[in-house]
């Protein structure tokens, strides 16, 4: 389904159909830049959800570094590293704070250089730090979780998850559209049925608190209470 098929099932669904007698849309529910809005936000809640984007070759997968640099950044769309090669396709660790495979205590002012072997997060927002310093220049070749690259804008954007997980965006756009207190047809019914099927299909949604947990936080720890 492209997008303006997104907003023709949402139209479907809702019943809401409406038009002038010029033929113009006259939405007595949902705008299409509201919907717009909604089936972007679809999409990026399925990801986060259920980490639906696997990538290795974006232009956020290959970072790349200066000698002595201590840390390099994070494209803000990557929701979790999978695993990272260096240049020459050697395996480099990816590792959080407190995990059995972290550098020896003191790392950070560590004096060493040579060619990094750990890739070390949860230090900085947005960072990666390496370890040891580079001694020379290189590049680090990521494969990642990450959220759709682009934002659908006309009818012809196709959404990047697979395609027949697309149905399932128009779960959230209802549940969106119904939860809405301004408008003639807030549902509370009709969004908790809506939101339950989004969740069967992609999850329940963890909250920021967890997502930053998981993505930093070594594997023996125990996750935050909710």
């Amino acid at each position: 389904m492209n997008l303006g098929e997104l907003i023709e099932a949402f139209r479907d669904e809702s019943d809401d159909k409406a038009r002038s007698l010029n033929g113009a849309r006259n939405d007595v529910f949902a705008t299409d830049d509201t919907l717009i809005r909604f089936a972007n936000e679809a999409q990026v809640e399925a990801c986060r959800r259920a980490f639906l984007l696997s990538d290795s070759t974006a232009p956020m997968c290959s970072i790349t570094y200066a000698a002595n640099d201590a840390s390099v950044p994070l494209d803000g769309k990557i929701l979790e590293i999978r695993w990272a090669l260096d240049g020459r396709g050697e395996k480099v660790h990816v590792l959080k704070p407190g995990g059995c495979l972290y550098p020896p205590l003191g790392w950070q002012n560590d004096t060493v250089t040579g060619d990094p072997k750990s890739l070390i997060l949860g230090i900085d927002t947005g960072r990666a730090h390496l370890y040891p310093r580079p001694q020379d220049a290189g590049t680090l070749h990521l494969t990642v979780y990450r959220l759709p690259l682009e934002r659908m804008a006309v009818d012809d954007d196709v959404p990047e998850i697979r395609e027949e997980w697309h149905r399932g965006l128009v779960d959230w756009m209802l549940y969106r559209a119904y939860s809405r207190r301004d408008g003639d047809r807030h549902d509370p019914r009709l969004a908790a049925e809506a939101l339950s099927r989004f969740e069967a299909e992609f999850g329940r949604g963890h909250g920021a608190r967890n997502e930053e947990w998981s993505r930093n936080a070594p594997v023996h720890s125990l996750p935050p209470i909710a």
